[in-house]
């Protein structure tokens, strides 16, 4: 999409962006903003989630944290399509605080054994209900 000489000119001027001193929280939130536009914010989630799950099983871990980040890129494109942000207002104001919600309690590097048993049900430590959290918390931004 980008030659090389672009590409180095993008990240001259981006540099490594972060996400709360996270390289990869960023990397979750614009794939899944750029996922949404692409494909619909439904399947944006489940993307962001089928890669959790792997995680969980051969990877880092399940992480709520990057879960939180899909879903607010989520939000933050939507916002854009259904022009409640213009793309003039994030370049001039753009600050990830607005979007992202506060991840400091939510648990990372879960193992398969421990994400299996949170697929069911619909309690606080269930998928369901770390996600309704995560929405509650990007709502209130």
């Amino acid at each position: 999409m980008e030659s090389s000489s672009e590409r180095q000119e993008r990240i001259r001027r981006l540099g490594r962006p972060t996400v709360y001193q996270r390289r990869d929280l960023a990397q979750h939130f614009f794939l899944s903003a750029y996922l949404t536009v692409v494909v619909g914010p439904q399947a944006a989630e489940a993307a962001g989630v089928a890669k959790e799950l792997v995680d969980a099983r051969s990877g880092s871990g399940f992480s709520y944290v990057d879960l939180a980040a899909n879903m607010a890129g989520i939000v933050f494109a939507e916002r854009l399509l259904r022009g409640e942000l213009t793309v003039e207002q994030v370049a001039g104001q753009f600050q990830i605080q607005q979007f992202m919600p506060d991840v400091a309690d939510l648990p990372e590097g879960l193992r398969w054994e421990e994400v299996s048993k949170q697929l069911v049900g619909q309690g606080n430590n269930s998928l369901a209900g770390r996600r309704r959290l995560i929405i509650q918390r990007i709502k209130q931004l």
